[in-house]
């Protein structure tokens, strides 16, 4: 009947979270919805889902906190609740799963690492502990794990595009450390696939446009990189990476000429201030003029 109604609910494997997410959408608001959760926590302790819904709620609004000290505390909060959770259903997968997360959130990436194995071993189906788990091994530097743990994600969610991102950043990186045309040509691929999945997020063409002239593409990393300014025109790092592939293609004056524009406009952009900051270091003799009329004003006293 719930499914009938809302049929999202059918991606739910654990009924007890998708019976409350039914009921949190009943009401006109998330802040609602959230309440009736906590009332039954306080009515019902013994129950797993209030405590697993709370664990995610808390993650949810932990990443849109400013303060570090709001963000650990509701962390803190979401890794009792899922402890909670556990404690009531120890084979519940989304209790789990949150818990890995927060863990991750706060850096924990050790016990958060300690969660997730056992997980994705037990449950080799799920895509989401697939991909936490890549983006743990991501942050610590495992590129091996990493790439395995992705590509089981992408074949489990082939349409997810955060999936597709996480791996063209694993496979970017990789290519960083190891040069290796294969590793390159999969970081492309998967940034592709991004933009046909989004084709209006700026950002896909920005991982996409970095990657291409990061792997000697110059021309075509440019070409995109002006596809994501068209959705993104005053997007700091689509204007400030254009400059650094002009930089990178010889074409300094002009490199130099974007840059400016940028710094012109938000001057004070660190990525920016830094990046004029190399280009007046690097100016050839035949070009040094015309690129300190550019910035030379740009840098601000001190900045080297």
């Amino acid at each position: 009947w719930m499914v009938a109604v809302d049929p999202h609910l059918a991606d739910y494997d654990d009924e007890q979270l998708a019976f409350t997410s039914f009921c949190c959408n009943q009401f006109p608001s998330f802040d609602q919805g959230e309440h009736f959760v906590e009332s039954v926590a306080r009515s019902r302790p013994t129950l797993y889902w209030p405590h697993a819904r709370i664990a995610r709620a808390t993650i949810t609004r932990a990443s849109l906190l400013q303060t570090p000290e709001e963000k650990r505390a509701e962390l803190i909060r979401a890794i009792g609740e899922s402890y909670a959770a556990i404690a009531l259903w120890p084979e519940g997968v989304g209790a789990r799963l949150n818990l890995g997360l927060a863990l991750m959130e706060r850096e924990e990436l050790d016990r958060a690492e300690a969660v997730y194995e056992p997980l994705v071993a037990e449950h080799p189906e799920w895509a989401a502990a697939w991909f936490n788990l890549a983006a743990i091994h991501y942050r610590q530097g495992h590129w091996e794990p990493a790439m395995e743990a992705i590509d089981r994600a992408e074949q489990l969610d082939p349409s997810d595009p955060s999936v597709h991102m996480l791996r063209g950043k694993i496979y970017d990186e990789y290519f960083q450390q190891d040069g290796t045309e294969e590793s390159l040509e999969v970081a492309l691929a998967s940034f592709r696939k991004y933009t046909e999945i989004l084709p209006d997020d700026w950002k896909g063409y920005l991982a996409l446009g970095r990657c291409l002239y990061g792997g000697g593409q110059l021309d075509e990393g440019i070409r995109v990189l002006d596809q994501g300014l068209d959705l993104h025109p005053h997007g700091h790092d689509l204007r400030s990476s254009k400059a650094d592939a002009y930089w990178g293609k010889g074409e300094f004056v002009t490199a130099a000429e974007v840059l400016a524009e940028l710094l012109h406009e938000f001057p004070d952009d660190a990525v920016g201030v830094d990046l004029a900051r190399i280009f007046l270091e690097e100016a050839a003799d035949s070009v040094r003029e015309e690129i300190e009329s550019l910035l030379g004003d740009r840098v601000p006293r001190g900045a080297d």
